[in-house]
């Protein structure tokens, strides 16, 4: 992750966020880069269901964003500390993990390759170990997980850790 963060983008791309996660906590102001036709259809549905929102919630969000660079740099300080570290967790998987490296924000999205169950999987490592993962069931994809890595840095450590003795000893008696 070098220079600056850019949304993904293609024709078969849609990426959205919000000023709630990266920068202020509890505002309601996102935004959304597609192809123009999902644009349009979002326009739409954004007049359906919100129409307007108050002018003091649009002008902090108008302020976060010209400040973005002061309130981003901590986010990008953690995901650049963070992602070499999930990089060396998987190369250390020996083929029980597979994923292709984000180019871009805090999640990926690995293949669990040995759990046939990845949710009973995701069940387990969350009573056992108090880590999170969200079963790729929820995407579609039933053989993976998110796998969010934007917090701090020795959580994430930590989670990794438990996640790869989970995956060391999954299915053994």
């Amino acid at each position: 992750m070098t220079g600056t963060p850019r949304p993904a983008s293609s024709a078969k791309t849609e990426s959205t966020s919000s000023t709630a996660r990266p920068t202020v906590t509890g505002l309601r102001v996102g935004w959304c880069f597609a192809p123009p036709d999902v644009i349009r259809a979002c326009v739409r549905w954004r007049d359906y269901t919100t129409l307007a929102l108050s002018l003091l919630v649009e002008l902090v969000a108008i302020r976060a964003v010209e400040r973005a660079d002061t309130l981003l740099q901590p986010r990008l300080v953690q995901a650049r500390t963070n992602l070499p570290l999930v990089e060396q967790w998987m190369t250390e998987q020996d083929g029980r993990v597979s994923w292709v490296r984000p180019d871009g924000g805090v999640v990926a999205f690995p293949r669990l390759n040995t759990v046939p169950d990845v949710e009973d999987f995701c069940h387990r490592l969350m009573r056992v170990h108090r880590v999170l993962l969200v079963p790729g069931s929820c995407f579609g994809f039933p053989a993976h997980v998110r796998l969010g890595f934007g917090g701090r840095t020795q959580e994430l450590a930590d989670g990794l850790a438990a996640l790869g003795s989970l995956l060391r000893t999954w299915g053994q008696p």
